[in-house]
């Protein structure tokens, strides 16, 4: 059979359709674009958390060693002094790795035992409701009602700057936004099929909580967790810098910009280094914690 063809005589123009599930050009860059920026903020993570572990065994100076013949050095290709020197010539490489060590501690140890408490204390006041859910909820409000900083200041003036007291503090600041989340998830697991369905076959509420209901908490907690860390980084520099963080002469990253800032003028990279790791890390949480969180609610949609 002779194909169609116009008035002329000629053949009309193939058209390419394209088919329904097949991704858009513009679409397919963007999503390249998100997994180069989640694996550049992995890699950075990655790399910050290896040279915090094995600081002591890196070829650095110490960080509390001075050297008075190497006094405000600027950055260069010399080793151990890529960063330069402050005030007292000790190496800024050293004092930012070892500061990566504190801040980190922090960060993760704080996180984790808000994400212990406040997790347990979510799931048991979503799924028992009631008493229990009223006294959480009580305990929660009350804490969330303080201003954060007013807290922290309060828990550190009281118990005096240390990292121990520094993580007591922000874990009680963290507990009750776990808790708060975890309820809501509690609740809505709650009502799922499958949950009901254990309950009908006889399962006692221990073994519903930890077989069922768990196990789906725990993938938006923990995501949230992720991006929280970077916020008690940015918590603990905070108070470094006014000088209630962890005591000299212990290197962090906020009392290195403290340290810093009154030779901005004529030493900017004292300053401008510790803060480009600060922002660095944060935000690499922040970008690991989206995706994390992105993907667990893709998975608990499909529930």
């Amino acid at each position: 059979m002779a194909p169609s063809t116009d008035v002329q005589g000629r053949k009309p123009p193939f058209i390419r359709l394209r088919m329904p599930g097949r991704p858009v050009p513009a679409a397919g860059r963007a999503r390249k674009q998100r997994q180069v920026g989640f694996w550049l903020a992995a890699s950075w993570l990655i790399l910050i958390v290896l040279l915090a572990i094995f600081a002591d065994v890196l070829p650095i100076k110490g960080y509390a060693t001075p050297d008075f013949n190497a006094i405000n050095q600027p950055p260069g290709l010399r080793w151990p002094e890529l960063l330069g020197t402050d005030s007292l010539g000790r190496s800024e490489l050293s004092r930012l790795i070892y500061g990566a060590r504190v801040s980190l501690a922090v960060g993760f140890v704080s996180v984790g035992i808000a994400f212990v408490v406040g997790t347990t204390l979510g799931v048991l006041a979503g799924y028992f409701r009631r008493v229990t859910e009223a006294v959480i909820n009580i305990t929660s409000d009350t804490l969330l009602a303080i201003p954060p900083l007013v807290l922290l200041l309060g828990i550190t003036v009281v118990l005096k700057p240390s990292l121990r007291n520094l993580v007591v503090g922000l874990a009680v600041l963290g507990t009750p936004t776990f808790a708060r989340l975890a309820k809501a998830n509690t609740q809505t697991m709650a009502r799922r099929e499958f949950v009901s369905a254990s309950v009908i076959l006889g399962a006692r509420p221990l073994r519903v909580l930890w077989r069922d209901i768990v196990p789906n908490v725990l993938l938006p907690v923990s995501a949230f967790g992720a991006e929280l860390i970077g916020v008690f980084i940015v918590a603990e520099a905070s108070l470094s810098f006014l000088g209630l963080g962890v005591p000299a002469p212990q290197p962090s990253w906020g009392g290195m910009i403290a340290a810093g800032y009154p030779n901005l003028s004529t030493a900017p990279y004292l300053t401008f280094v510790p803060v480009a790791a600060l922002f660095l890390t944060v935000f690499s949480f922040k970008v690991v914690g989206d995706r994390l969180r992105a993907r667990f609610d893709l998975q608990e949609a499909k529930l």
